[in-house]
């Protein structure tokens, strides 16, 4: 019987030391790994300093940048350093596209689009009650107004090409442009050539 509670001791103190062998590792505290949560941003990262209210994207090497709020702010253009090339001095502005970029002088019921280069010269003066960027070397232009005004196409010096005579048009596009005659709900568009 000895050699049985013998056993049963082995047995015993066997169970005890695998019981505190199978009890989970005990681990070492290792720091969490905490992902960086910036509280203000890193000006090292900026090509061109926040500062502008609306900026768009280079075009001709120079982008279109409004200062002051949707309202009242006007609009120039800066070069890839953030220089201002062009003083914010228009009520709108859209990109460079054969070295002219379109810009309006008052509001869209009374004012009157033009295109100036590079410089911010006009090279042709503020005059159509609506206007396209130029494509292809010319750009539509509309005179009148949305419900009587009628569109034709200029070149890069100012010069019609195509009379207005459409009631919508849209710019040129590997020699084609998209034209409507009639009214939004009954005309019919068709493409014109140069």
């Amino acid at each position: 019987m000895l050699t049985l509670r013998r056993c049963g001791a082995v047995l015993v103190a066997v169970l005890l030391v695998g019981a505190a062998g199978c009890s989970s590792p005990q681990q070492t505290e290792t720091p969490a790994v905490v992902a960086p949560t910036p509280t203000s941003l890193e000006t090292d990262s900026f090509v061109i300093n926040p500062q502008f209210d609306s900026a768009f994207p280079f075009s001709d090497g120079l982008a279109r940048v409004r200062i002051g709020d949707d309202e009242t702010g006007k609009w120039g253009f800066i070069d890839t350093t953030g220089s201002v090339v062009i003083n914010p001095q228009f009520d709108d502005a859209r990109p460079f596209s054969d070295g002219l970029a379109r810009v309006r002088i008052g509001d869209y019921e009374t004012g009157k689009a033009g295109f100036i280069d590079t410089t911010g010269s006009f090279v042709i003066n503020p005059q159509f009650d609506r206007a396209v960027s130029f494509s292809d070397g010319l750009a539509a232009v509309r005179v009148g107004d949305d419900e009587t005004g009628t569109w034709g196409f200029i070149d890069t010096t100012g010069s019609v090409v195509i009379n207005p005579q459409f009631d919508r048009a849209f710019p040129f596009g590997e020699g084609l442009a998209a034209v409507r005659v009639g009214d939004d709900e009954t005309g019919k568009w068709g493409f014109i050539a140069r």
